[in-house]
């Protein structure tokens, strides 16, 4: 995190179509239980989860219902 955030301030921005970092979309609390929870760093890895597991995790945390669905169908 502490390199992502020293790029964005020095002006290096990652495009939107490459993969985001789920502390970009989310706060930093959220991410890090995330990270503890079901190892998940990065918005890809959600089309690695079962459709059950990606139900709980949306049961969890709504904010990213958007973001998994998305995902998944880009896939």
């Amino acid at each position: 995190m502490k390199a992502y955030y020293s790029l964005k301030k020095n002006g290096i921005m990652f495009e939107d179509w490459e993969d985001k970092y789920l502390f970009e979309v989310l706060s930093k609390k959220t991410s890090s239980l995330m990270w503890q929870k079901y190892e998940i760093v990065k918005v890809s890895q959600f089309v690695d989860y079962s459709e059950a597991q990606l139900e709980e995790i949306i049961s969890l945390y709504p904010k990213l219902s958007r973001i998994v669905k998305t995902r998944l169908q880009e896939h």
